[in-house]
């Protein structure tokens, strides 16, 4: 659809200005600024931002003595321990970096799927739910100084612009509004992280956003693998109710959304095997993500996704934070 079309729910239209305002909204309001620092832990990288880098050296912060050695920078030595002990010894700094953060939103036909009613912070589809949570985490990321890439995973990949600092918390939120509503026919989450992963260089932090009904994850792979090579790794798993718990309660074709063939099906007689394989399948991905040191959030429509959000990164399992 052109971005001229008035109708138009992406790109400059009317309405994507709307949902552009909407997202501002979250992203300075209470919810945005009550969410705590986020850098993993041991995602550091080099511009000045908000975390310690663990290179030491010249910086911001003193860390630590080091007993002199030729080629030290003369004007690091303590000389206070000098005139106490008799020894040379240099200070050490740790610098304050920004974070390299990547954001991949999936907005393929399936997670535009809704049954509850939304509003405010609520998303009513999964869709908004994955557009909520890379407005807040980028509002986070944006208000510490730290750079984010935003990309959208449909057929195709859709990279957007680069963004760093608050004064581009606006512009970062017309990006995300771009993901609304969430109409491609497919989601290629495969090439959307690999792209992110390589555009990290160092050690980074890449989140994911998406319903992940795929069959043959290999993205999940890639999420792993990216843990191993020292990224943070957040996959915020965005569910709706009645795909949990199978609600329905009359005979019904169920259609998938991304060109499935069509099933004719009885809830009532297929709803405990579908509810433990879609545990199943839930509990599955959660453990592959946690196993490799990242983190899984999840996140369900028609709940607010601030709170969800903050208590789901800073309540993590394992005993491993973000600083």
């Amino acid at each position: 659809m052109p971005p001229s079309d008035p109708t138009a729910t992406n790109g400059e239209g009317p309405a994507a200005h709307r949902i552009a305002a909407r997202l501002a909204a979250l992203a300075h309001g209470p919810r945005a600024r009550a969410l705590l620092t986020l850098a993993a832990a041991d995602a550091r990288v080099g511009a000045v931002g908000a975390h310690r880098s663990r290179s030491r050296g010249a910086g911001t912060e003193f860390a630590d003595h080091k007993a002199y050695a030729p080629g030290d920078d003369l004007r690091q030595l303590d000389w206070r321990v000098l005139a106490r002990s008799d020894r040379l010894v240099v200070r050490q700094h740790e610098s304050q970096r920004a974070l390299r953060a990547e954001i991949v939103v999936d907005v393929s036909r399936s997670m535009e799927y809704g049954t509850v009613d939304g509003g405010d912070d609520r998303p009513a589809t999964k869709s908004e739910a994955a557009a909520f949570a890379a407005t807040l985490l980028g509002a986070r990321l944006l208000r510490q100084g730290d750079g984010v890439n935003l990309s959208l995973a449909g057929a195709g990949v859709q990279t957007l612009p680069p963004r760093r600092g608050e004064p581009q918390l606006d512009a970062w939120c017309r990006d995300v509004a771009h993901a609304l509503p969430a109409r491609e026919p497919r989601a290629d989450l495969d090439e959307a992280v690999g792209r992110a992963i390589a555009r990290l260089r160092g050690p980074g932090l890449l989140a994911v956003c998406g319903d992940a009904l795929d069959e043959d994850q290999g993205w999940i792979r890639q999420l792993i693998e990216a843990r191993a090579a020292g990224h943070g790794v957040l996959f915020v798993h965005v569910i709706d109710p009645a795909e949990r718990d199978l609600p329905f309660s009359e005979s019904a074709g169920f259609l998938d959304p991304e060109g499935g063939a069509p099933v004719q099906a009885n809830p009532e007689r297929v709803r405990r095997l579908y509810r433990e394989l879609f545990s199943t399948h839930v509990d599955r991905l959660r453990s592959r993500v946690l196993d490799a040191g990242g983190d899984h959030l999840e996140l369900s429509t028609g709940q607010p996704v601030g709170p969800a959000l903050g208590a789901g990164i800073w309540q993590r399992q394992g005993g491993r934070r973000w600083s």
